[in-house]
């Protein structure tokens, strides 16, 4: 379960896409425009541990399912992560 985790965090540690994708919701939605400094570090630190705990969700539920879901199953997983982050991509498109 550990090299699992590890796998996951190093992914998303060497993927500035992911920094990407969370920078462009929270500026295309327009929630950290009136931060104040440590409203700001309260935030990324929130946000911080969101991540960490996502990702421990992820390891945890990928050391779990990694051998058990078939091909199928991990495309529709695919395509449904694609849906969100195209609907999200939308939503900030019509704000």
């Amino acid at each position: 379960m550990a090299g699992t985790y590890a796998r996951f965090l190093g992914l998303t540690i060497i993927n500035p896409t992911t920094i990407l994708y969370f920078a462009a919701v929270i500026i295309g939605l327009g929630v950290a425009s009136d931060l104040t400094a440590g409203a700001g570090v309260v935030f990324a630190l929130g946000a911080f541990l969101a991540s960490l705990s996502w990702q421990t969700l992820l390891a945890i539920i990928g050391g779990f399912a990694r051998n058990r879901l078939t091909l199928r199953t991990q495309t529709i997983a695919v395509v449904m992560d694609n849906l969100v982050l195209l609907a999200l991509a939308v939503v900030i498109l019509i704000r």
